[in-house]
């Protein structure tokens, strides 16, 4: 028979309940890419959210002052390769670069660390351990074949309000091996980080974070501890600029902060700081740690303040011949939970032996590190316990202010006149820029606002429940949770609702108790609800939540046919065979015929969306709803077919 065509068949079931809400993204696509590259162009400051198909891997703030990436993976940074690549990455976006026009880096790599105790272990999950290639924070559905990523953009307090999770037990054979440990073992969290930015003046340079750790295992953590990892290696220089960066901190301010040593003025400027702050925590934090090391595969070289042992804190032996990098969950716990505040980098040469405290560095080598050098350092806060599904909550801020350094030359007093190099360096504004980062973190913190995260979620027996961040905080004793059936019959397009739907104002809510979830086995599975949340004081119940769609059973999948290839000889039928669908859970059967493999791929659309969309196929509909533009897809089916057709 000679092959005369091959038409690509795409077939949808259609059930007696609606689609549901989603799209495909094709992050190969490079005209795609291209298009939101000149778009993302037209504006240093504003990201154009109509053409990003959320969710994505990455976010980033762009405020003028800054721009900063933070992603689903436990970092904040573009460096650590576990990270794929989506659109965030199409405009050029940096891990922290200030002033945001420059190109100047302040940020190599961040990530999170969480340790504590499970059942006598001392167990830690790290986004990226910084030194070895150790990844073990992971978007919940990573593994399977439709992995996605989780940051997507919120409606909130701030111009830019953004919302990552991840958890620690996505089994992946990359988080299975540590050369330290061997395996990984997980704490059993689920982790939602979510982030806030400001455009203007002083709010615009400073990146605030309001991250919720939850137990999501059977067992307490006890001693819990969080800990902020980075390595900036600041400047513009891709092959040096790690090579003399400078690690300090104001103590008295809280703060930890990384500079280059001289603000690189023989090239372009790198004359600012990268900064980190803790904010608030809901628990009672006993100890703020702030520690910095030298990263080095010469043990001689793997330098790190650390104090002399006593009978009552014996000394630790790293096991790794250096005293710098904490490899394996052990050390690193060590380094978080011990109460420690490292002593400025610059002081490195001067300190000698006659410290009482600190094991004195090698004095041929120290006045190297003393004067910049491949530096990291981590500020840590606990201790916490978590009950299973309990949480811990920490707000802080990754933060700038204008120049540190006042002009060249003060480099010149390094390594042995630190204190004259100090005092020639400028902090007023990075300290006045920390006290604006704690005004924020207080305007987040008002009981009032809605809770964010609200989502269905199926464990692995297909149980249904909504789940949300929690408040963590004491104020809060409960939620006001509202459930509405969707009348379907009254919406613009009978069986599609509209994204800005929202449960009837008078609606009765179920009261709940401090907790993060609700199990809906009472639900029909069948209908479409609609639902919002709000966090409940003693006094008064807060704002909703943005309203979320869910139908427990989804839509069902495509039919599958018996061949992906069908034959026919010219102007003869074309015969295609699929298994008959159950005719209690279809009325008909639709047919779409495409031109070609890649038409084909918009059958996977929003019914609504917000335009992104829009630039592939034409709208039905639009409409107009507070200050928004939502547009309504539909496809015209080839062929309407009964369930037993075939």
């Amino acid at each position: 028979m000679k092959l005369v065509q091959s038409i690509l068949i795409r077939l949808l079931l259609v059930s007696l309940s609606i689609f549901s809400a989603g799209s495909a993204r094709n992050l190969s696509d490079q005209s795609k890419k291209q298009q939101f590259e000149q778009s993302a162009l037209s504006s240093s400051d504003t990201i154009p959210v109509h053409l990003i198909n959320w969710p994505l891997y990455n976010g980033v703030h762009q405020t003028g002052q800054i721009e900063a990436i933070f992603n689903c993976f436990g970092s904040f940074c573009r460096s650590f390769s576990q990270v794929p690549f989506d659109y965030s990455d199409a405009y050029g976006a940096m891990s922290f670069k200030t002033p945001a026009d420059t190109g100047v880096e302040y940020l190599w790599g961040g990530a999170i660390w969480v340790g504590g105790i499970v059942d006598g272990d001392t167990l830690v999950s790290v986004g990226a351990d910084g030194w070895q290639a150790i990844y073990e924070l992971f978007p919940p559905n990573f593994q399977s074949p439709e992995r996605s990523g989780t940051v997507t953009l919120v409606d909130y307090i701030a111009d830019q309000n953004y919302r990552a999770e991840f958890a620690d037990t996505v089994e992946l054979p990359r988080n299975a091996y540590d050369p330290f440990d061997f395996y990984h073992r997980p704490l059993n969290i689920k982790v939602a980080n979510r982030s806030f930015s400001w455009q203007s003046s002083p709010e615009n340079k400073t990146i605030i974070y309001d991250l919720v750790i939850t137990n999501v295992g059977n067992n307490t953590i006890n001693d819990g501890y969080a800990g902020f990892y980075f390595d900036c290696d600041v400047g513009n220089l891709p092959v040096s600029s790690w090579t003399d960066d400078l690690t300090g901190s104001l103590k008295e301010h809280g703060i930890g902060y990384i500079i280059d040593d001289d603000g690189d003025y023989a090239y372009q400027l790198a004359d600012r700081a990268f900064a980190f702050k803790f904010l608030s925590s809901s628990f009672e934090a006993l100890d703020t740690n702030y520690n910095w090391w030298l990263g080095n595969g010469n043990p001689d070289y793997d330098f790190g303040p650390r104090q002399g042992g006593t009978s009552e804190n014996p000394f630790r032996d790293f096991g790794t011949g250096g005293i710098g990098t904490p490899e394996g969950d052990a050390n690193k716990y060590y380094i978080m939970s011990f109460d420690e505040w490292d002593y400025d980098q610059i002081r490195t040469a001067t300190l000698g032996d006659t410290s009482a405290v600190w094991l004195p560095p090698n004095e041929e080598i120290a006045p190297d590190f003393s004067d910049g050098y491949d530096t990291r350092f981590l500020m840590s806060i606990g201790p916490f316990d978590l009950e299973p599904d309990s949480s811990a909550r920490i707000l802080f801020a990754t933060f700038t202010g204008i120049f540190v350094h006042s002009g060249p030359g003060a480099e010149t007093y390094l390594p042995y006149f630190p204190d004259v190099y100090l005092s020639l360096l400028y902090f007023d504004d990075l300290i006045a820029t920390a006290e604006v980062a704690e005004d924020l973190a207080d305007l987040l913190l008002d009981p009032l606002l809605p809770p964010l995260g609200l989502q269905l979620v199926k464990d692995s027996s297909g149980d249904a429940e909504l789940q949300w961040d929690p408040w963590a905080y004491q104020v809060v004793n409960g939620y006001n949770l509202y459930i509405t059936e969707a009348p379907l019959d009254s919406l613009p397009y009978p069986g599609a609702v509209p994204p800005w739907w929202s449960p009837p104002s008078g609606t009765l809510p179920i009261l709940i108790d401090r907790t993060y979830r609700f199990s809906l086995d009472t639900l029909d599975h069948q209908k479409h609800y609609l639902t919002q949340l709000a966090h409940k004081t003693i006094s008064e119940s807060g704002n909703r939540s943005e309203p979320v769609q869910f139908k427990i059973n989804p839509r069902q999948t495509s039919l599958q046919l018996v061949s992906r290839y069908a034959f026919a000889n010219p102007g003869g039928p074309l015969k295609i065979k699929w298994q008959a669908p159950n005719k209690s859970s279809a009325d008909h059967i639709n047919l779409y015929k495409f031109s070609d493999s890649s038409d084909a791929v918009k059958a996977y659309h929003a019914f609504y969306d917000l335009g992104y969309q829009a630039q592939f196929i034409e709208a039905k509909d639009s409409f107009f709803v507070d200050g928004r533009t939502y547009f309504f897809y539909a496809m015209e089916p080839y062929a309407v077919l009964s369930p037993a057709d075939s």
